[in-house]
């Protein structure tokens, strides 16, 4: 991401109704095409080449991954977001469906609900590749994705903000059944200049179900994430650093730890170096770890493009080399 770039849309890293907004990598909301007041259009198209690297295993990729359209519509209070994807799918054609739709009502300059199909508050690295530094994610990463809802956003003030949702399902994007909710919380905080700290907690109920190994009925339960993230940018320099405890992950009982730590350093207006660490640490298994570094190139104001090298520290891990090209509207 280049510092110019990253600069102007560091502003956006606000608490508006989503509260959830992270970094963007290209121009995508300023650069939409305006249909009338009320409407406008903006997306983008995602392509990539690369090759994993296992030992003697070499396996080679190419191809676009990701083309999507968002509505958005404005009218006074009210406003209204859907997002179209489009990945590739089976030989018979792509996969095209509804990532997100929702509805949001601003009651006051302070406090807003939404409702219907959005993303998740919670996590530093972003859902789409035009919010990200670099190509892949962090490694063991544990964020929810989409879910459906409704979400209640305040902010008393330009250096608090607080968030708080009851969803179907946290970490099931597909679960509509309501007979177990799922909520997720978020405080932010922007004290100084520059400065964005949150911190989150989601949690989901597991029914009960029955242990495949001992046949015997298992008794539901919590299946949480505590969150916390900082970032501080100065000048062309922005450093992160994030903590998840996850409890009762995968199974009852078993707990977890993710982490990452970034940098991301503009060289010039259209050139930046990103370089990361990032791992996860489950109970009674090895610990994951990578390194991850990662120039961009801002090409223009709608195209950018970025290499990657993604080497993982643990055993047998290998290393991961992506070209990624991405053009906004």
């Amino acid at each position: 991401m280049s510092s110019k770039i990253y600069k102007q849309l560091r502003k956006s890293l606000v608490f508006g109704t989503t509260l959830c907004a992270t970094m963007f990598f290209l121009i995508s909301s300023a650069n939409a095409i305006k249909i009338n007041d009320n409407m406008s259009i903006s997306g983008f198209l995602d392509m990539s080449a690369g090759a994993n690297l296992v030992d003697d295993d070499v396996s080679a990729f190419a191809g676009y991954d990701q083309l999507e359209v968002d509505f958005k519509f404005a009218f006074d209070k009210l406003s209204a977001k859907a997002d179209i994807e489009a990945k590739p799918g089976s030989k018979s054609g792509d996969a095209i469906k509804f990532e997100s739709a929702s509805i949001s009502y601003a009651l006051s300059d302070q406090l807003s609900i939404t409702t219907g199909r959005f993303l998740s508050c919670i996590g530093f690295e972003a859902a789409e590749p035009t919010d990200m530094f670099q190509y892949s994610y962090s490694t063991g990463i544990p964020y929810p994705g989409y879910h459906n809802g409704v979400a209640i956003s305040v902010s008393p003030s330009d250096m608090i903000g607080i968030y708080a949702s009851v969803v179907s399902g946290v970490w099931d994007s597909a679960d509509t059944d309501l007979k177990s909710p799922g909520f997720e919380a978020q405080l932010s905080l922007m004290p100084i200049e520059g400065l964005t700290a949150k911190v989150g907690f989601a949690g989901d109920m597991v029914p009960e179900a029955i242990d495949e190994k001992t046949k015997k009925a298992t008794d539901g339960y919590l299946k949480s994430e505590i969150n916390a993230w900082v970032m501080y940018e100065t000048g062309p320099i922005t450093v992160a650093g994030e903590v998840d405890v996850l409890s009762n992950w995968g199974a009852a009982e078993v707990g977890g730890l993710h982490f990452l730590g970034m940098a991301n350093v503009g060289l010039t207006d259209e050139i930046a170096v990103t370089a990361r660490f990032s791992g996860a640490k489950m109970e009674e298994e090895d610990m994951l770890t990578s390194v991850t570094v990662s120039p961009s190139y801002a090409i223009n104001d709608n195209w950018g493009a970025l290499l990657e090298v993604k080497q993982h520290l643990s055993e047998g891990g290998g290393t991961e080399i992506a070209i990624e090209s991405i053009m906004t509207f």
